[in-house]
């Protein structure tokens, strides 16, 4: 959507982009003309929704609208007189698919490791505890260490009781279950009690609210597009943004400035 200044009510607002059909146009034809004045982007084809009268009670104006497909920006905003900038709006139904991916230049190829996690597994070591490490998993969360270390660091020390608790506290907090530990070697690894439940994150930082990753939790099986399943885990975190690098897993790109935003 685009910033938008109107002259007429000295307002913005956040709107599509629109416009008049200029002499000797067909309406798509205007479409992909505004789209790219306005946004500085081209689109691959069109689809045609349908047209309606915005005010016909006072006007018989029509307008027509396009969904735009295979979006992709290749230069500047042209209309810079009203428009002053443009952003992606997330789905507003998270988690239900709502089609944004088919209207934008999504890539949506699955990259992730589909093989037991414990054939990756890095052992990081511990005392009277076993801490594990998947990095393919890591949705770069945080909870990997405190303001003050590490969490090699803290293995190291896991002879003290104390630092002990806390790894296992922040362990057990990891949202993607990159990190794990069990007891002693060879023994199965221990998990948090979580529910199955499929749930829509928000992560609170100091710029405001963001849109985190879907927190897959109690051991519920995953499936690829193409069927093909993922090991069960009892914590998974799935990207909601659509620009990992590891899908369908979250990488964290998500936190990352948006080009183009």
């Amino acid at each position: 959507m685009i910033d938008h200044y109107r002259f007429q009510t000295d307002t913005r607002g956040w709107e599509i982009p629109a416009g008049r059909i200029e002499s000797g146009e067909i309406p798509e034809q205007a479409a992909a003309r505004e789209l790219m004045e306005e946004t500085g982007h081209r689109a691959a084809s069109f689809r045609y929704w349908g047209r309606y009268h915005p005010s016909n009670g006072s006007s018989n104006q029509v307008f027509h609208v396009f969904v735009a497909r295979g979006v992709t920006r290749v230069g500047d905003i042209q209309d810079t007189n009203e428009v002053s900038g443009l952003r992606w709006f997330a789905p507003v139904h998270k988690p239900i698919c709502d089609a944004t991916h088919c209207e934008i230049s999504f890539d949506g190829t699955e990259t992730a490791d589909t093989g037991a996690t414990a054939a990756r597994q890095e052992i990081l070591g511990g005392t009277q505890i076993v801490v594990k490490r998947d990095a393919s998993l890591c949705s770069e969360s945080g909870f990997c260490g405190t303001r003050f270390a590490k969490i090699e660091k803290m293995v190291a020390a896991t002879d003290d009781t104390n630092v002990r608790s806390q790894v296992i506290a922040l362990i057990e907090r990891c949202p993607s279950g990159s990190l794990t530990y069990a007891l002693a070697t060879g023994q199965a690894d221990i998990e948090p009690d979580l529910p199955q439940q499929i749930a829509v994150t928000t992560e609170i930082t100091s710029e405001g609210p963001l849109d985190g990753p879907l927190w897959v939790t109690g051991n519920i099986p995953i499936e690829r597009s193409d069927g093909q399943p993922f090991a069960t885990r009892n914590r998974v975190a799935l990207c909601a943004c659509g620009r990992s690098k590891n899908k369908p897993l979250c990488d964290g790109t998500h936190r990352s400035k948006e080009k183009g935003a």
